[in-house]
């Protein structure tokens, strides 16, 4: 259907527990599937409406990481539930799931084209995969790792699918970034036009939440 670039920023610090709180920036701008150009508008093929695109912005938002999982905030979307890890060969591999689903705020008798079900779904799993030597190294403060996410989550009222059953799926494939240096040509173009609030996250102080701001700058239909 889309593609979507996607870049997440955070801030970490150790706890006295021996944990780590992180401080998590997030923005997503939809491109045609598979390709880097930027789209403003997408044509719904269930009703056939011409519907305005809604860019993603989220943040801040804490997280906690320890030995016993993570832990994430109440505005948070993900709730992560850890699982087995397994070493192939010389690469370590973490992966969590989250089912997660919450009262959707969009009501049919005020949003009759965004509403979907009373119950919003959000389903992930996802994992990490890096290099066992590097995770084992107590000289490295950070490691390289790749990333694969997928998730169903009921459409978003930006789809304008009403009382269409369903949900969308999305695929993210990714890696931890050195720097903000090794974003690709492409993507940090898309990113540095259409939200380059995440490349100055010292002054991202006003929350960004999905949905309320949906709400208060977009009509019903």
């Amino acid at each position: 259907m889309l593609a979507m670039q996607n870049l997440n920023a955070a801030r970490w610090k150790p706890l006295p527990n021996g944990h780590y709180s992180g401080t998590v920036y997030e923005v997503g701008i939809y491109t045609k599937f598979d390709t880097d150009e930027v789209v403003e508008t997408w044509r719904n093929p269930a009703t056939g409406d011409e519907r305005k695109i809604w860019q993603f912005f989220g943040g801040p938002l804490s997280v906690e990481i320890g030995l016993d999982g993570i832990v994430t905030g109440p505005e948070a979307t993900l709730k992560p539930k850890e699982m087995r890890m397994d070493i192939l060969g010389d690469t370590l591999i973490t992966p969590n799931h989250s089912a997660f689903s919450f009262p959707n705020p969009f009501t049919a008798d005020k949003w009759p084209k965004e509403a979907g079900e009373p119950t919003f779904l959000w389903d992930s799993h996802y994992f990490h995969a890096a290099n066992l030597a590097d995770v084992m190294n107590p000289d490295l403060t950070r490691v390289i790792s790749l990333t694969q996410f997928q998730n169903m989550v009921s459409f978003h009222p930006w789809l304008g699918m009403g009382k269409t059953p369903g949900r969308t799926y999305g695929k993210g494939l990714g890696s931890k970034l050195r720097s903000l240096d090794d974003v690709p040509v492409a993507a940090r173009a898309i990113l540095e036009k259409h939200a380059p609030e995440i490349f100055e996250i010292d002054k991202w102080n006003k929350p960004r939440i999905d949905f309320m701001e949906y709400m208060q700058q977009r009509k019903p239909g």
